[in-house]
């Protein structure tokens, strides 16, 4: 056993190397900080060019411990390992040694990390190890869980999010994977056509060609320590360019990705000289989503398939045929047939509704069951497009939190992935933690005889209580049992005013549930005064949604829109059958 801290005091002192980068200086002054904070031991930092002593913490490759080959770590992984009295965080220069650090605080000291303002540091006079010897890389070389709650610099280092898009991450944490250029739709900067153009952009014009591939060569020298660029079809779905060429190579490759794929091989060819080790990015997305039959990808070329118009509720691979949504009839086939095809496999995954940020949204079991099914199709990166701009109403904290766990290890079994959301709900939520699993789990249950998408206005839609006589009457039995289960969340944390606050934030979704079921009952009604009470109603539900998202200082009420919260609306005269002050009309949300 090694004795790390006793009785709040510590015999052990921190190691690094003499020339140690930024990130391991972080992670050594995390670790010093952690340590105080859990038991009030300070533990000094010195380098391994000092005398070598007993009890020492040894960060990264220091020269305590010499004649191991490290490389299959990578730039990432990490070994923790106790050797007599000393103890080895074992880890690459870049991120390797700083994540190392963070998982020995949440394995072995009981932290954990859940978003940009709330962790677990728990208190303790003793810390006393076992022997260990731990072993992890990733299984995903790229990871983004793109969440609001978790797009901070450090809890992303934390969590081990390593995308640089909407995460800045700097050297002290080791940097990221950052695209050189714009993320994505970038054909139209590149070719320098007017947006109209670019979007049937004819990849067969030696021309433009040309032009893209000098400005992708621009475009990488001016970013230098990126290892990729985006060579990405505009967004929307206009089916590219309908000239002759164009028209006979897709017909040939049975396949809109057919021109898009040799556009990029080439690029990938004329770049990889100057370029070693850059791989050219392009998305398979709407017209551009199934593979071609002839050309196959550049084994340096990244593959980015798209979930968009899949459904969220039900995973990919066991969605029955009469609750499919859009896609999922073809996603599945489509992420097989790419992963024999690309040797470089990501995955753009779709999982909030951009419609309405805050709306009930029950995709937990599915998010764990897809992920898996990424990981074990050969994908080697993932983007989980959640709600990055605003703060939401329902569970974008947690959610956020649980997909980065994913993204690290996609193959933990469903009982850790249960015990990670419940230790989660216990810990924001506080008393109320219980009461918010059972809305989660009755959510789910309410939910599994339907489906629903990333552009879904009524969440009463698809979330009701079936077999109480009409569909209408399932979402009222819903919304009374919901506001049962966080009238009792609420009561339990009366004297707990974070996690009150957390809670009352998280019933935002029960508002927009309210808000909708009103509409929908006062649109099939004629003018009456039984009307007139049902649209008074909506206008005071409107009412509270707003300032209740103004209190827990939301920006955004869905995908690309600004909230208004300087001048409230006069309720008094708000149309009761508008879309929410909050909600655009859907024709507006591109």
């Amino acid at each position: 056993m090694l004795h790390l801290i006793k009785d709040r005091t510590s015999d052990y002192r921190i190691i690094l190397r003499s020339s140690h980068s930024l990130s391991e200086q972080t992670a050594a002054e995390e670790l010093s900080s952690y340590l105080k904070k859990i038991s009030g031991a300070e533990l000094p930092v010195f380098t391994d060019d000092t005398p070598v002593s007993d009890h020492e913490i040894c960060i990264g490759y220091t020269n305590r411990l010499t004649g191991e080959d490290y490389s299959s770590l990578g730039d990432e992984g990490y070994i923790i390992r106790t050797a007599g009295d000393r103890l080895f965080l074992l880890g690459s220069g870049v991120r390797g040694a700083l994540y190392c650090v963070y998982t020995f605080l949440e394995k072995f000291c009981n932290c954990r990390f859940y978003t940009n303002d709330f962790e677990r540091v728990p208190a303790a006079d003793s810390i006393v190890l076992d022997n260990i010897d731990l072993r992890e890389v990733p299984f995903f070389a790229y990871r983004n869980s793109y969440w609001y709650d978790q797009s901070g610099e450090f809890i992303s280092a934390k969590l081990k999010i390593n995308d640089t898009f909407r995460h800045a991450l700097t050297d002290r944490v080791g940097g990221g994977l950052g695209y050189a250029g714009g993320f994505v739709h970038t054909l139209e900067a590149l070719s320098e056509k007017d947006t109209e153009t670019a979007a049937v952009l004819c990849l067969c014009d030696e021309e433009i060609y040309q032009t893209v591939l000098a400005n992708a060569k621009k475009t990488l020298r001016n970013n230098p320590s990126s290892k990729i660029i985006s060579i990405s079809q505009s967004d929307g779905n206009s089916g590219g360019c309908t000239c002759e060429k164009c028209l006979a190579v897709n017909a040939e490759e049975q396949s809109g990705m057919g021109t898009m794929l040799r556009f990029v091989n080439r690029i990938q060819a004329d770049i990889r000289e100057e370029f070693p080790g850059v791989h050219v990015d392009t998305i398979a997305y709407q017209y551009t989503i199934k593979p071609p039959v002839i050309t196959k990808p550049d084994p340096d070329v990244v593959i980015r398939l798209c979930t968009n118009d899949c459904g969220h509720r039900h995973p990919f691979a066991t969605v029955s045929p009469e609750l499919a949504w859009g896609n999922d009839t073809i996603f599945y086939d489509t992420l097989k047939a790419w992963s024999k095809l690309a040797n470089h496999l990501y995955v753009w995954d779709y999982i909030v509704n951009f419609a309405v940020y805050s709306a009930a949204h029950p995709n937990f079991d599915t998010l764990w069951e897809n992920i898996r099914l990424f990981a074990e199709n050969k994908a080697i990166g993932v983007f989980e497009q959640g709600n990055i701009e605003s703060p939401d109403g329902e569970f974008g904290a947690l959610k956020g939190y649980l997909i980065a766990r994913l993204l690290w290890n996609p193959m933990m079994s469903k009982e850790d992935y249960r015990h990670y959301m419940r230790e989660f709900l216990d810990d924001y939520y506080g008393d109320a933690g219980k009461w918010m699993q059972e809305f989660i789990d009755y959510s789910l249950e309410c939910s599994v005889h339907s489906n629903f998408g990333a552009f879904h206005i009524y969440s009463n839609d698809y979330l009701f209580v079936p077999g109480t006589g009409s569909v209408l009457e399932g979402e009222k039995t819903f919304l009374a049992h919901a506001n049962e289960l966080f009238d009792n969340a609420e009561k339990a944390v009366e004297d707990d005013p974070l996690s009150y606050a957390h809670v009352r934030q998280s019933r935002i979704q029960l508002y927009i549930y309210h808000f909708y079921l009103l509409r929908k009952m006062a649109d099939g009604m004629k003018p009456s005064p039984e009307k007139a009470v049902i649209n008074a109603e909506i206008v005071q539900i409107h009412r509270m949604t707003f300032r209740e998202m103004r209190k827990y200082k939301f920006t955004h009420s869905c995908e690309f829109r600004k909230i208004d919260f300087e001048n409230e609306p006069d309720w008094a005269t708000v149309d009761a059958h508008g879309w929410g002050y909050w909600v655009p009309p859907i024709t507006n949300l591109w």
